[in-house]
């Protein structure tokens, strides 16, 4: 399976779709919790083909869909409209479905099982770009001959780490810049208007 690290880095991306500052950051913290909690089957021993095993269960359409469901309830005396509770359920819900997606590109015996509980087949991708650190380090695709912990750890970097740390780096350049150019486009001088001097008043004589 791939890092901790990796799961929750790349679901982080998900953040952008939440504009509430206020809770943006709780947002975020759950986000990142979503992204890593299919892996609480770490409880099942057994590493087998059931259910109820790595990569089962709790790595299904199912779970991630209550997992939005349980983590936008969160939010329910704080969001403003439905929609808005309809957006983080979507949220949570992908960033939990991710963790199972990069477990699906992860070389491994086994597959994920997206349909449980209706369904107990696995599924794995055909293309595999990341190593399961619990069996070692692959020596399919680009990763051949690589046999060390950087060789299972680099390829995250650099189809995770790496895009996600530049995304980041260019919405906080886009954010910064955005504002400024827009003061500068937007300035006008002030203009300062003479101040106007006061006409003298003259007695006026009432004709006789």
């Amino acid at each position: 399976m791939a890092l901790f690290i990796t799961h929750g880095f790349f679901a982080s991306l998900l953040s952008f779709l939440w504009r509430d500052k206020k809770t943006k950051f709780t947002v975020f913290i759950l986000i990142f919790v979503a992204s890593v909690l299919p892996d609480i089957d770490f409880i099942f021993d057994d590493r087998g083909s059931g259910m109820f095993t790595h990569r089962g269960i709790t790595h299904s359409i199912f779970f991630a869909g209550l997992t939005g469901a349980i983590f936008s309830a969160i939010f329910l005396s704080v969001v403003k409209s439905f929609a808005q509770t309809l957006l983080l359920m979507l949220i949570f819900f992908l960033a939990s479905f991710s963790h199972s997606a990069i477990d699906a590109l992860t070389d491994a015996t086994y597959g994920v099982c997206f349909f449980c509980p209706f369904d107990e087949e696995r599924f794995m991708s055909p293309i595999t770009l990341f190593s399961s650190h619990t069996t070692g380090v692959s020596q399919k695709g680009f990763r051949k001959g690589m046999n060390s912990a950087w060789g299972s750890i680099f390829p995250e970097i650099l189809w995770v780490w790496i895009p996600t740390a530049a995304t980041f780096i260019l919405s906080y350049y886009l954010s910064n810049k955005g504002p400024a150019a827009q003061r500068q486009t937007s300035y006008k001088p002030i203009q300062i208007k003479p101040k106007e001097t006061a006409k003298p008043k003259y007695p006026t004589h009432k004709k006789r």
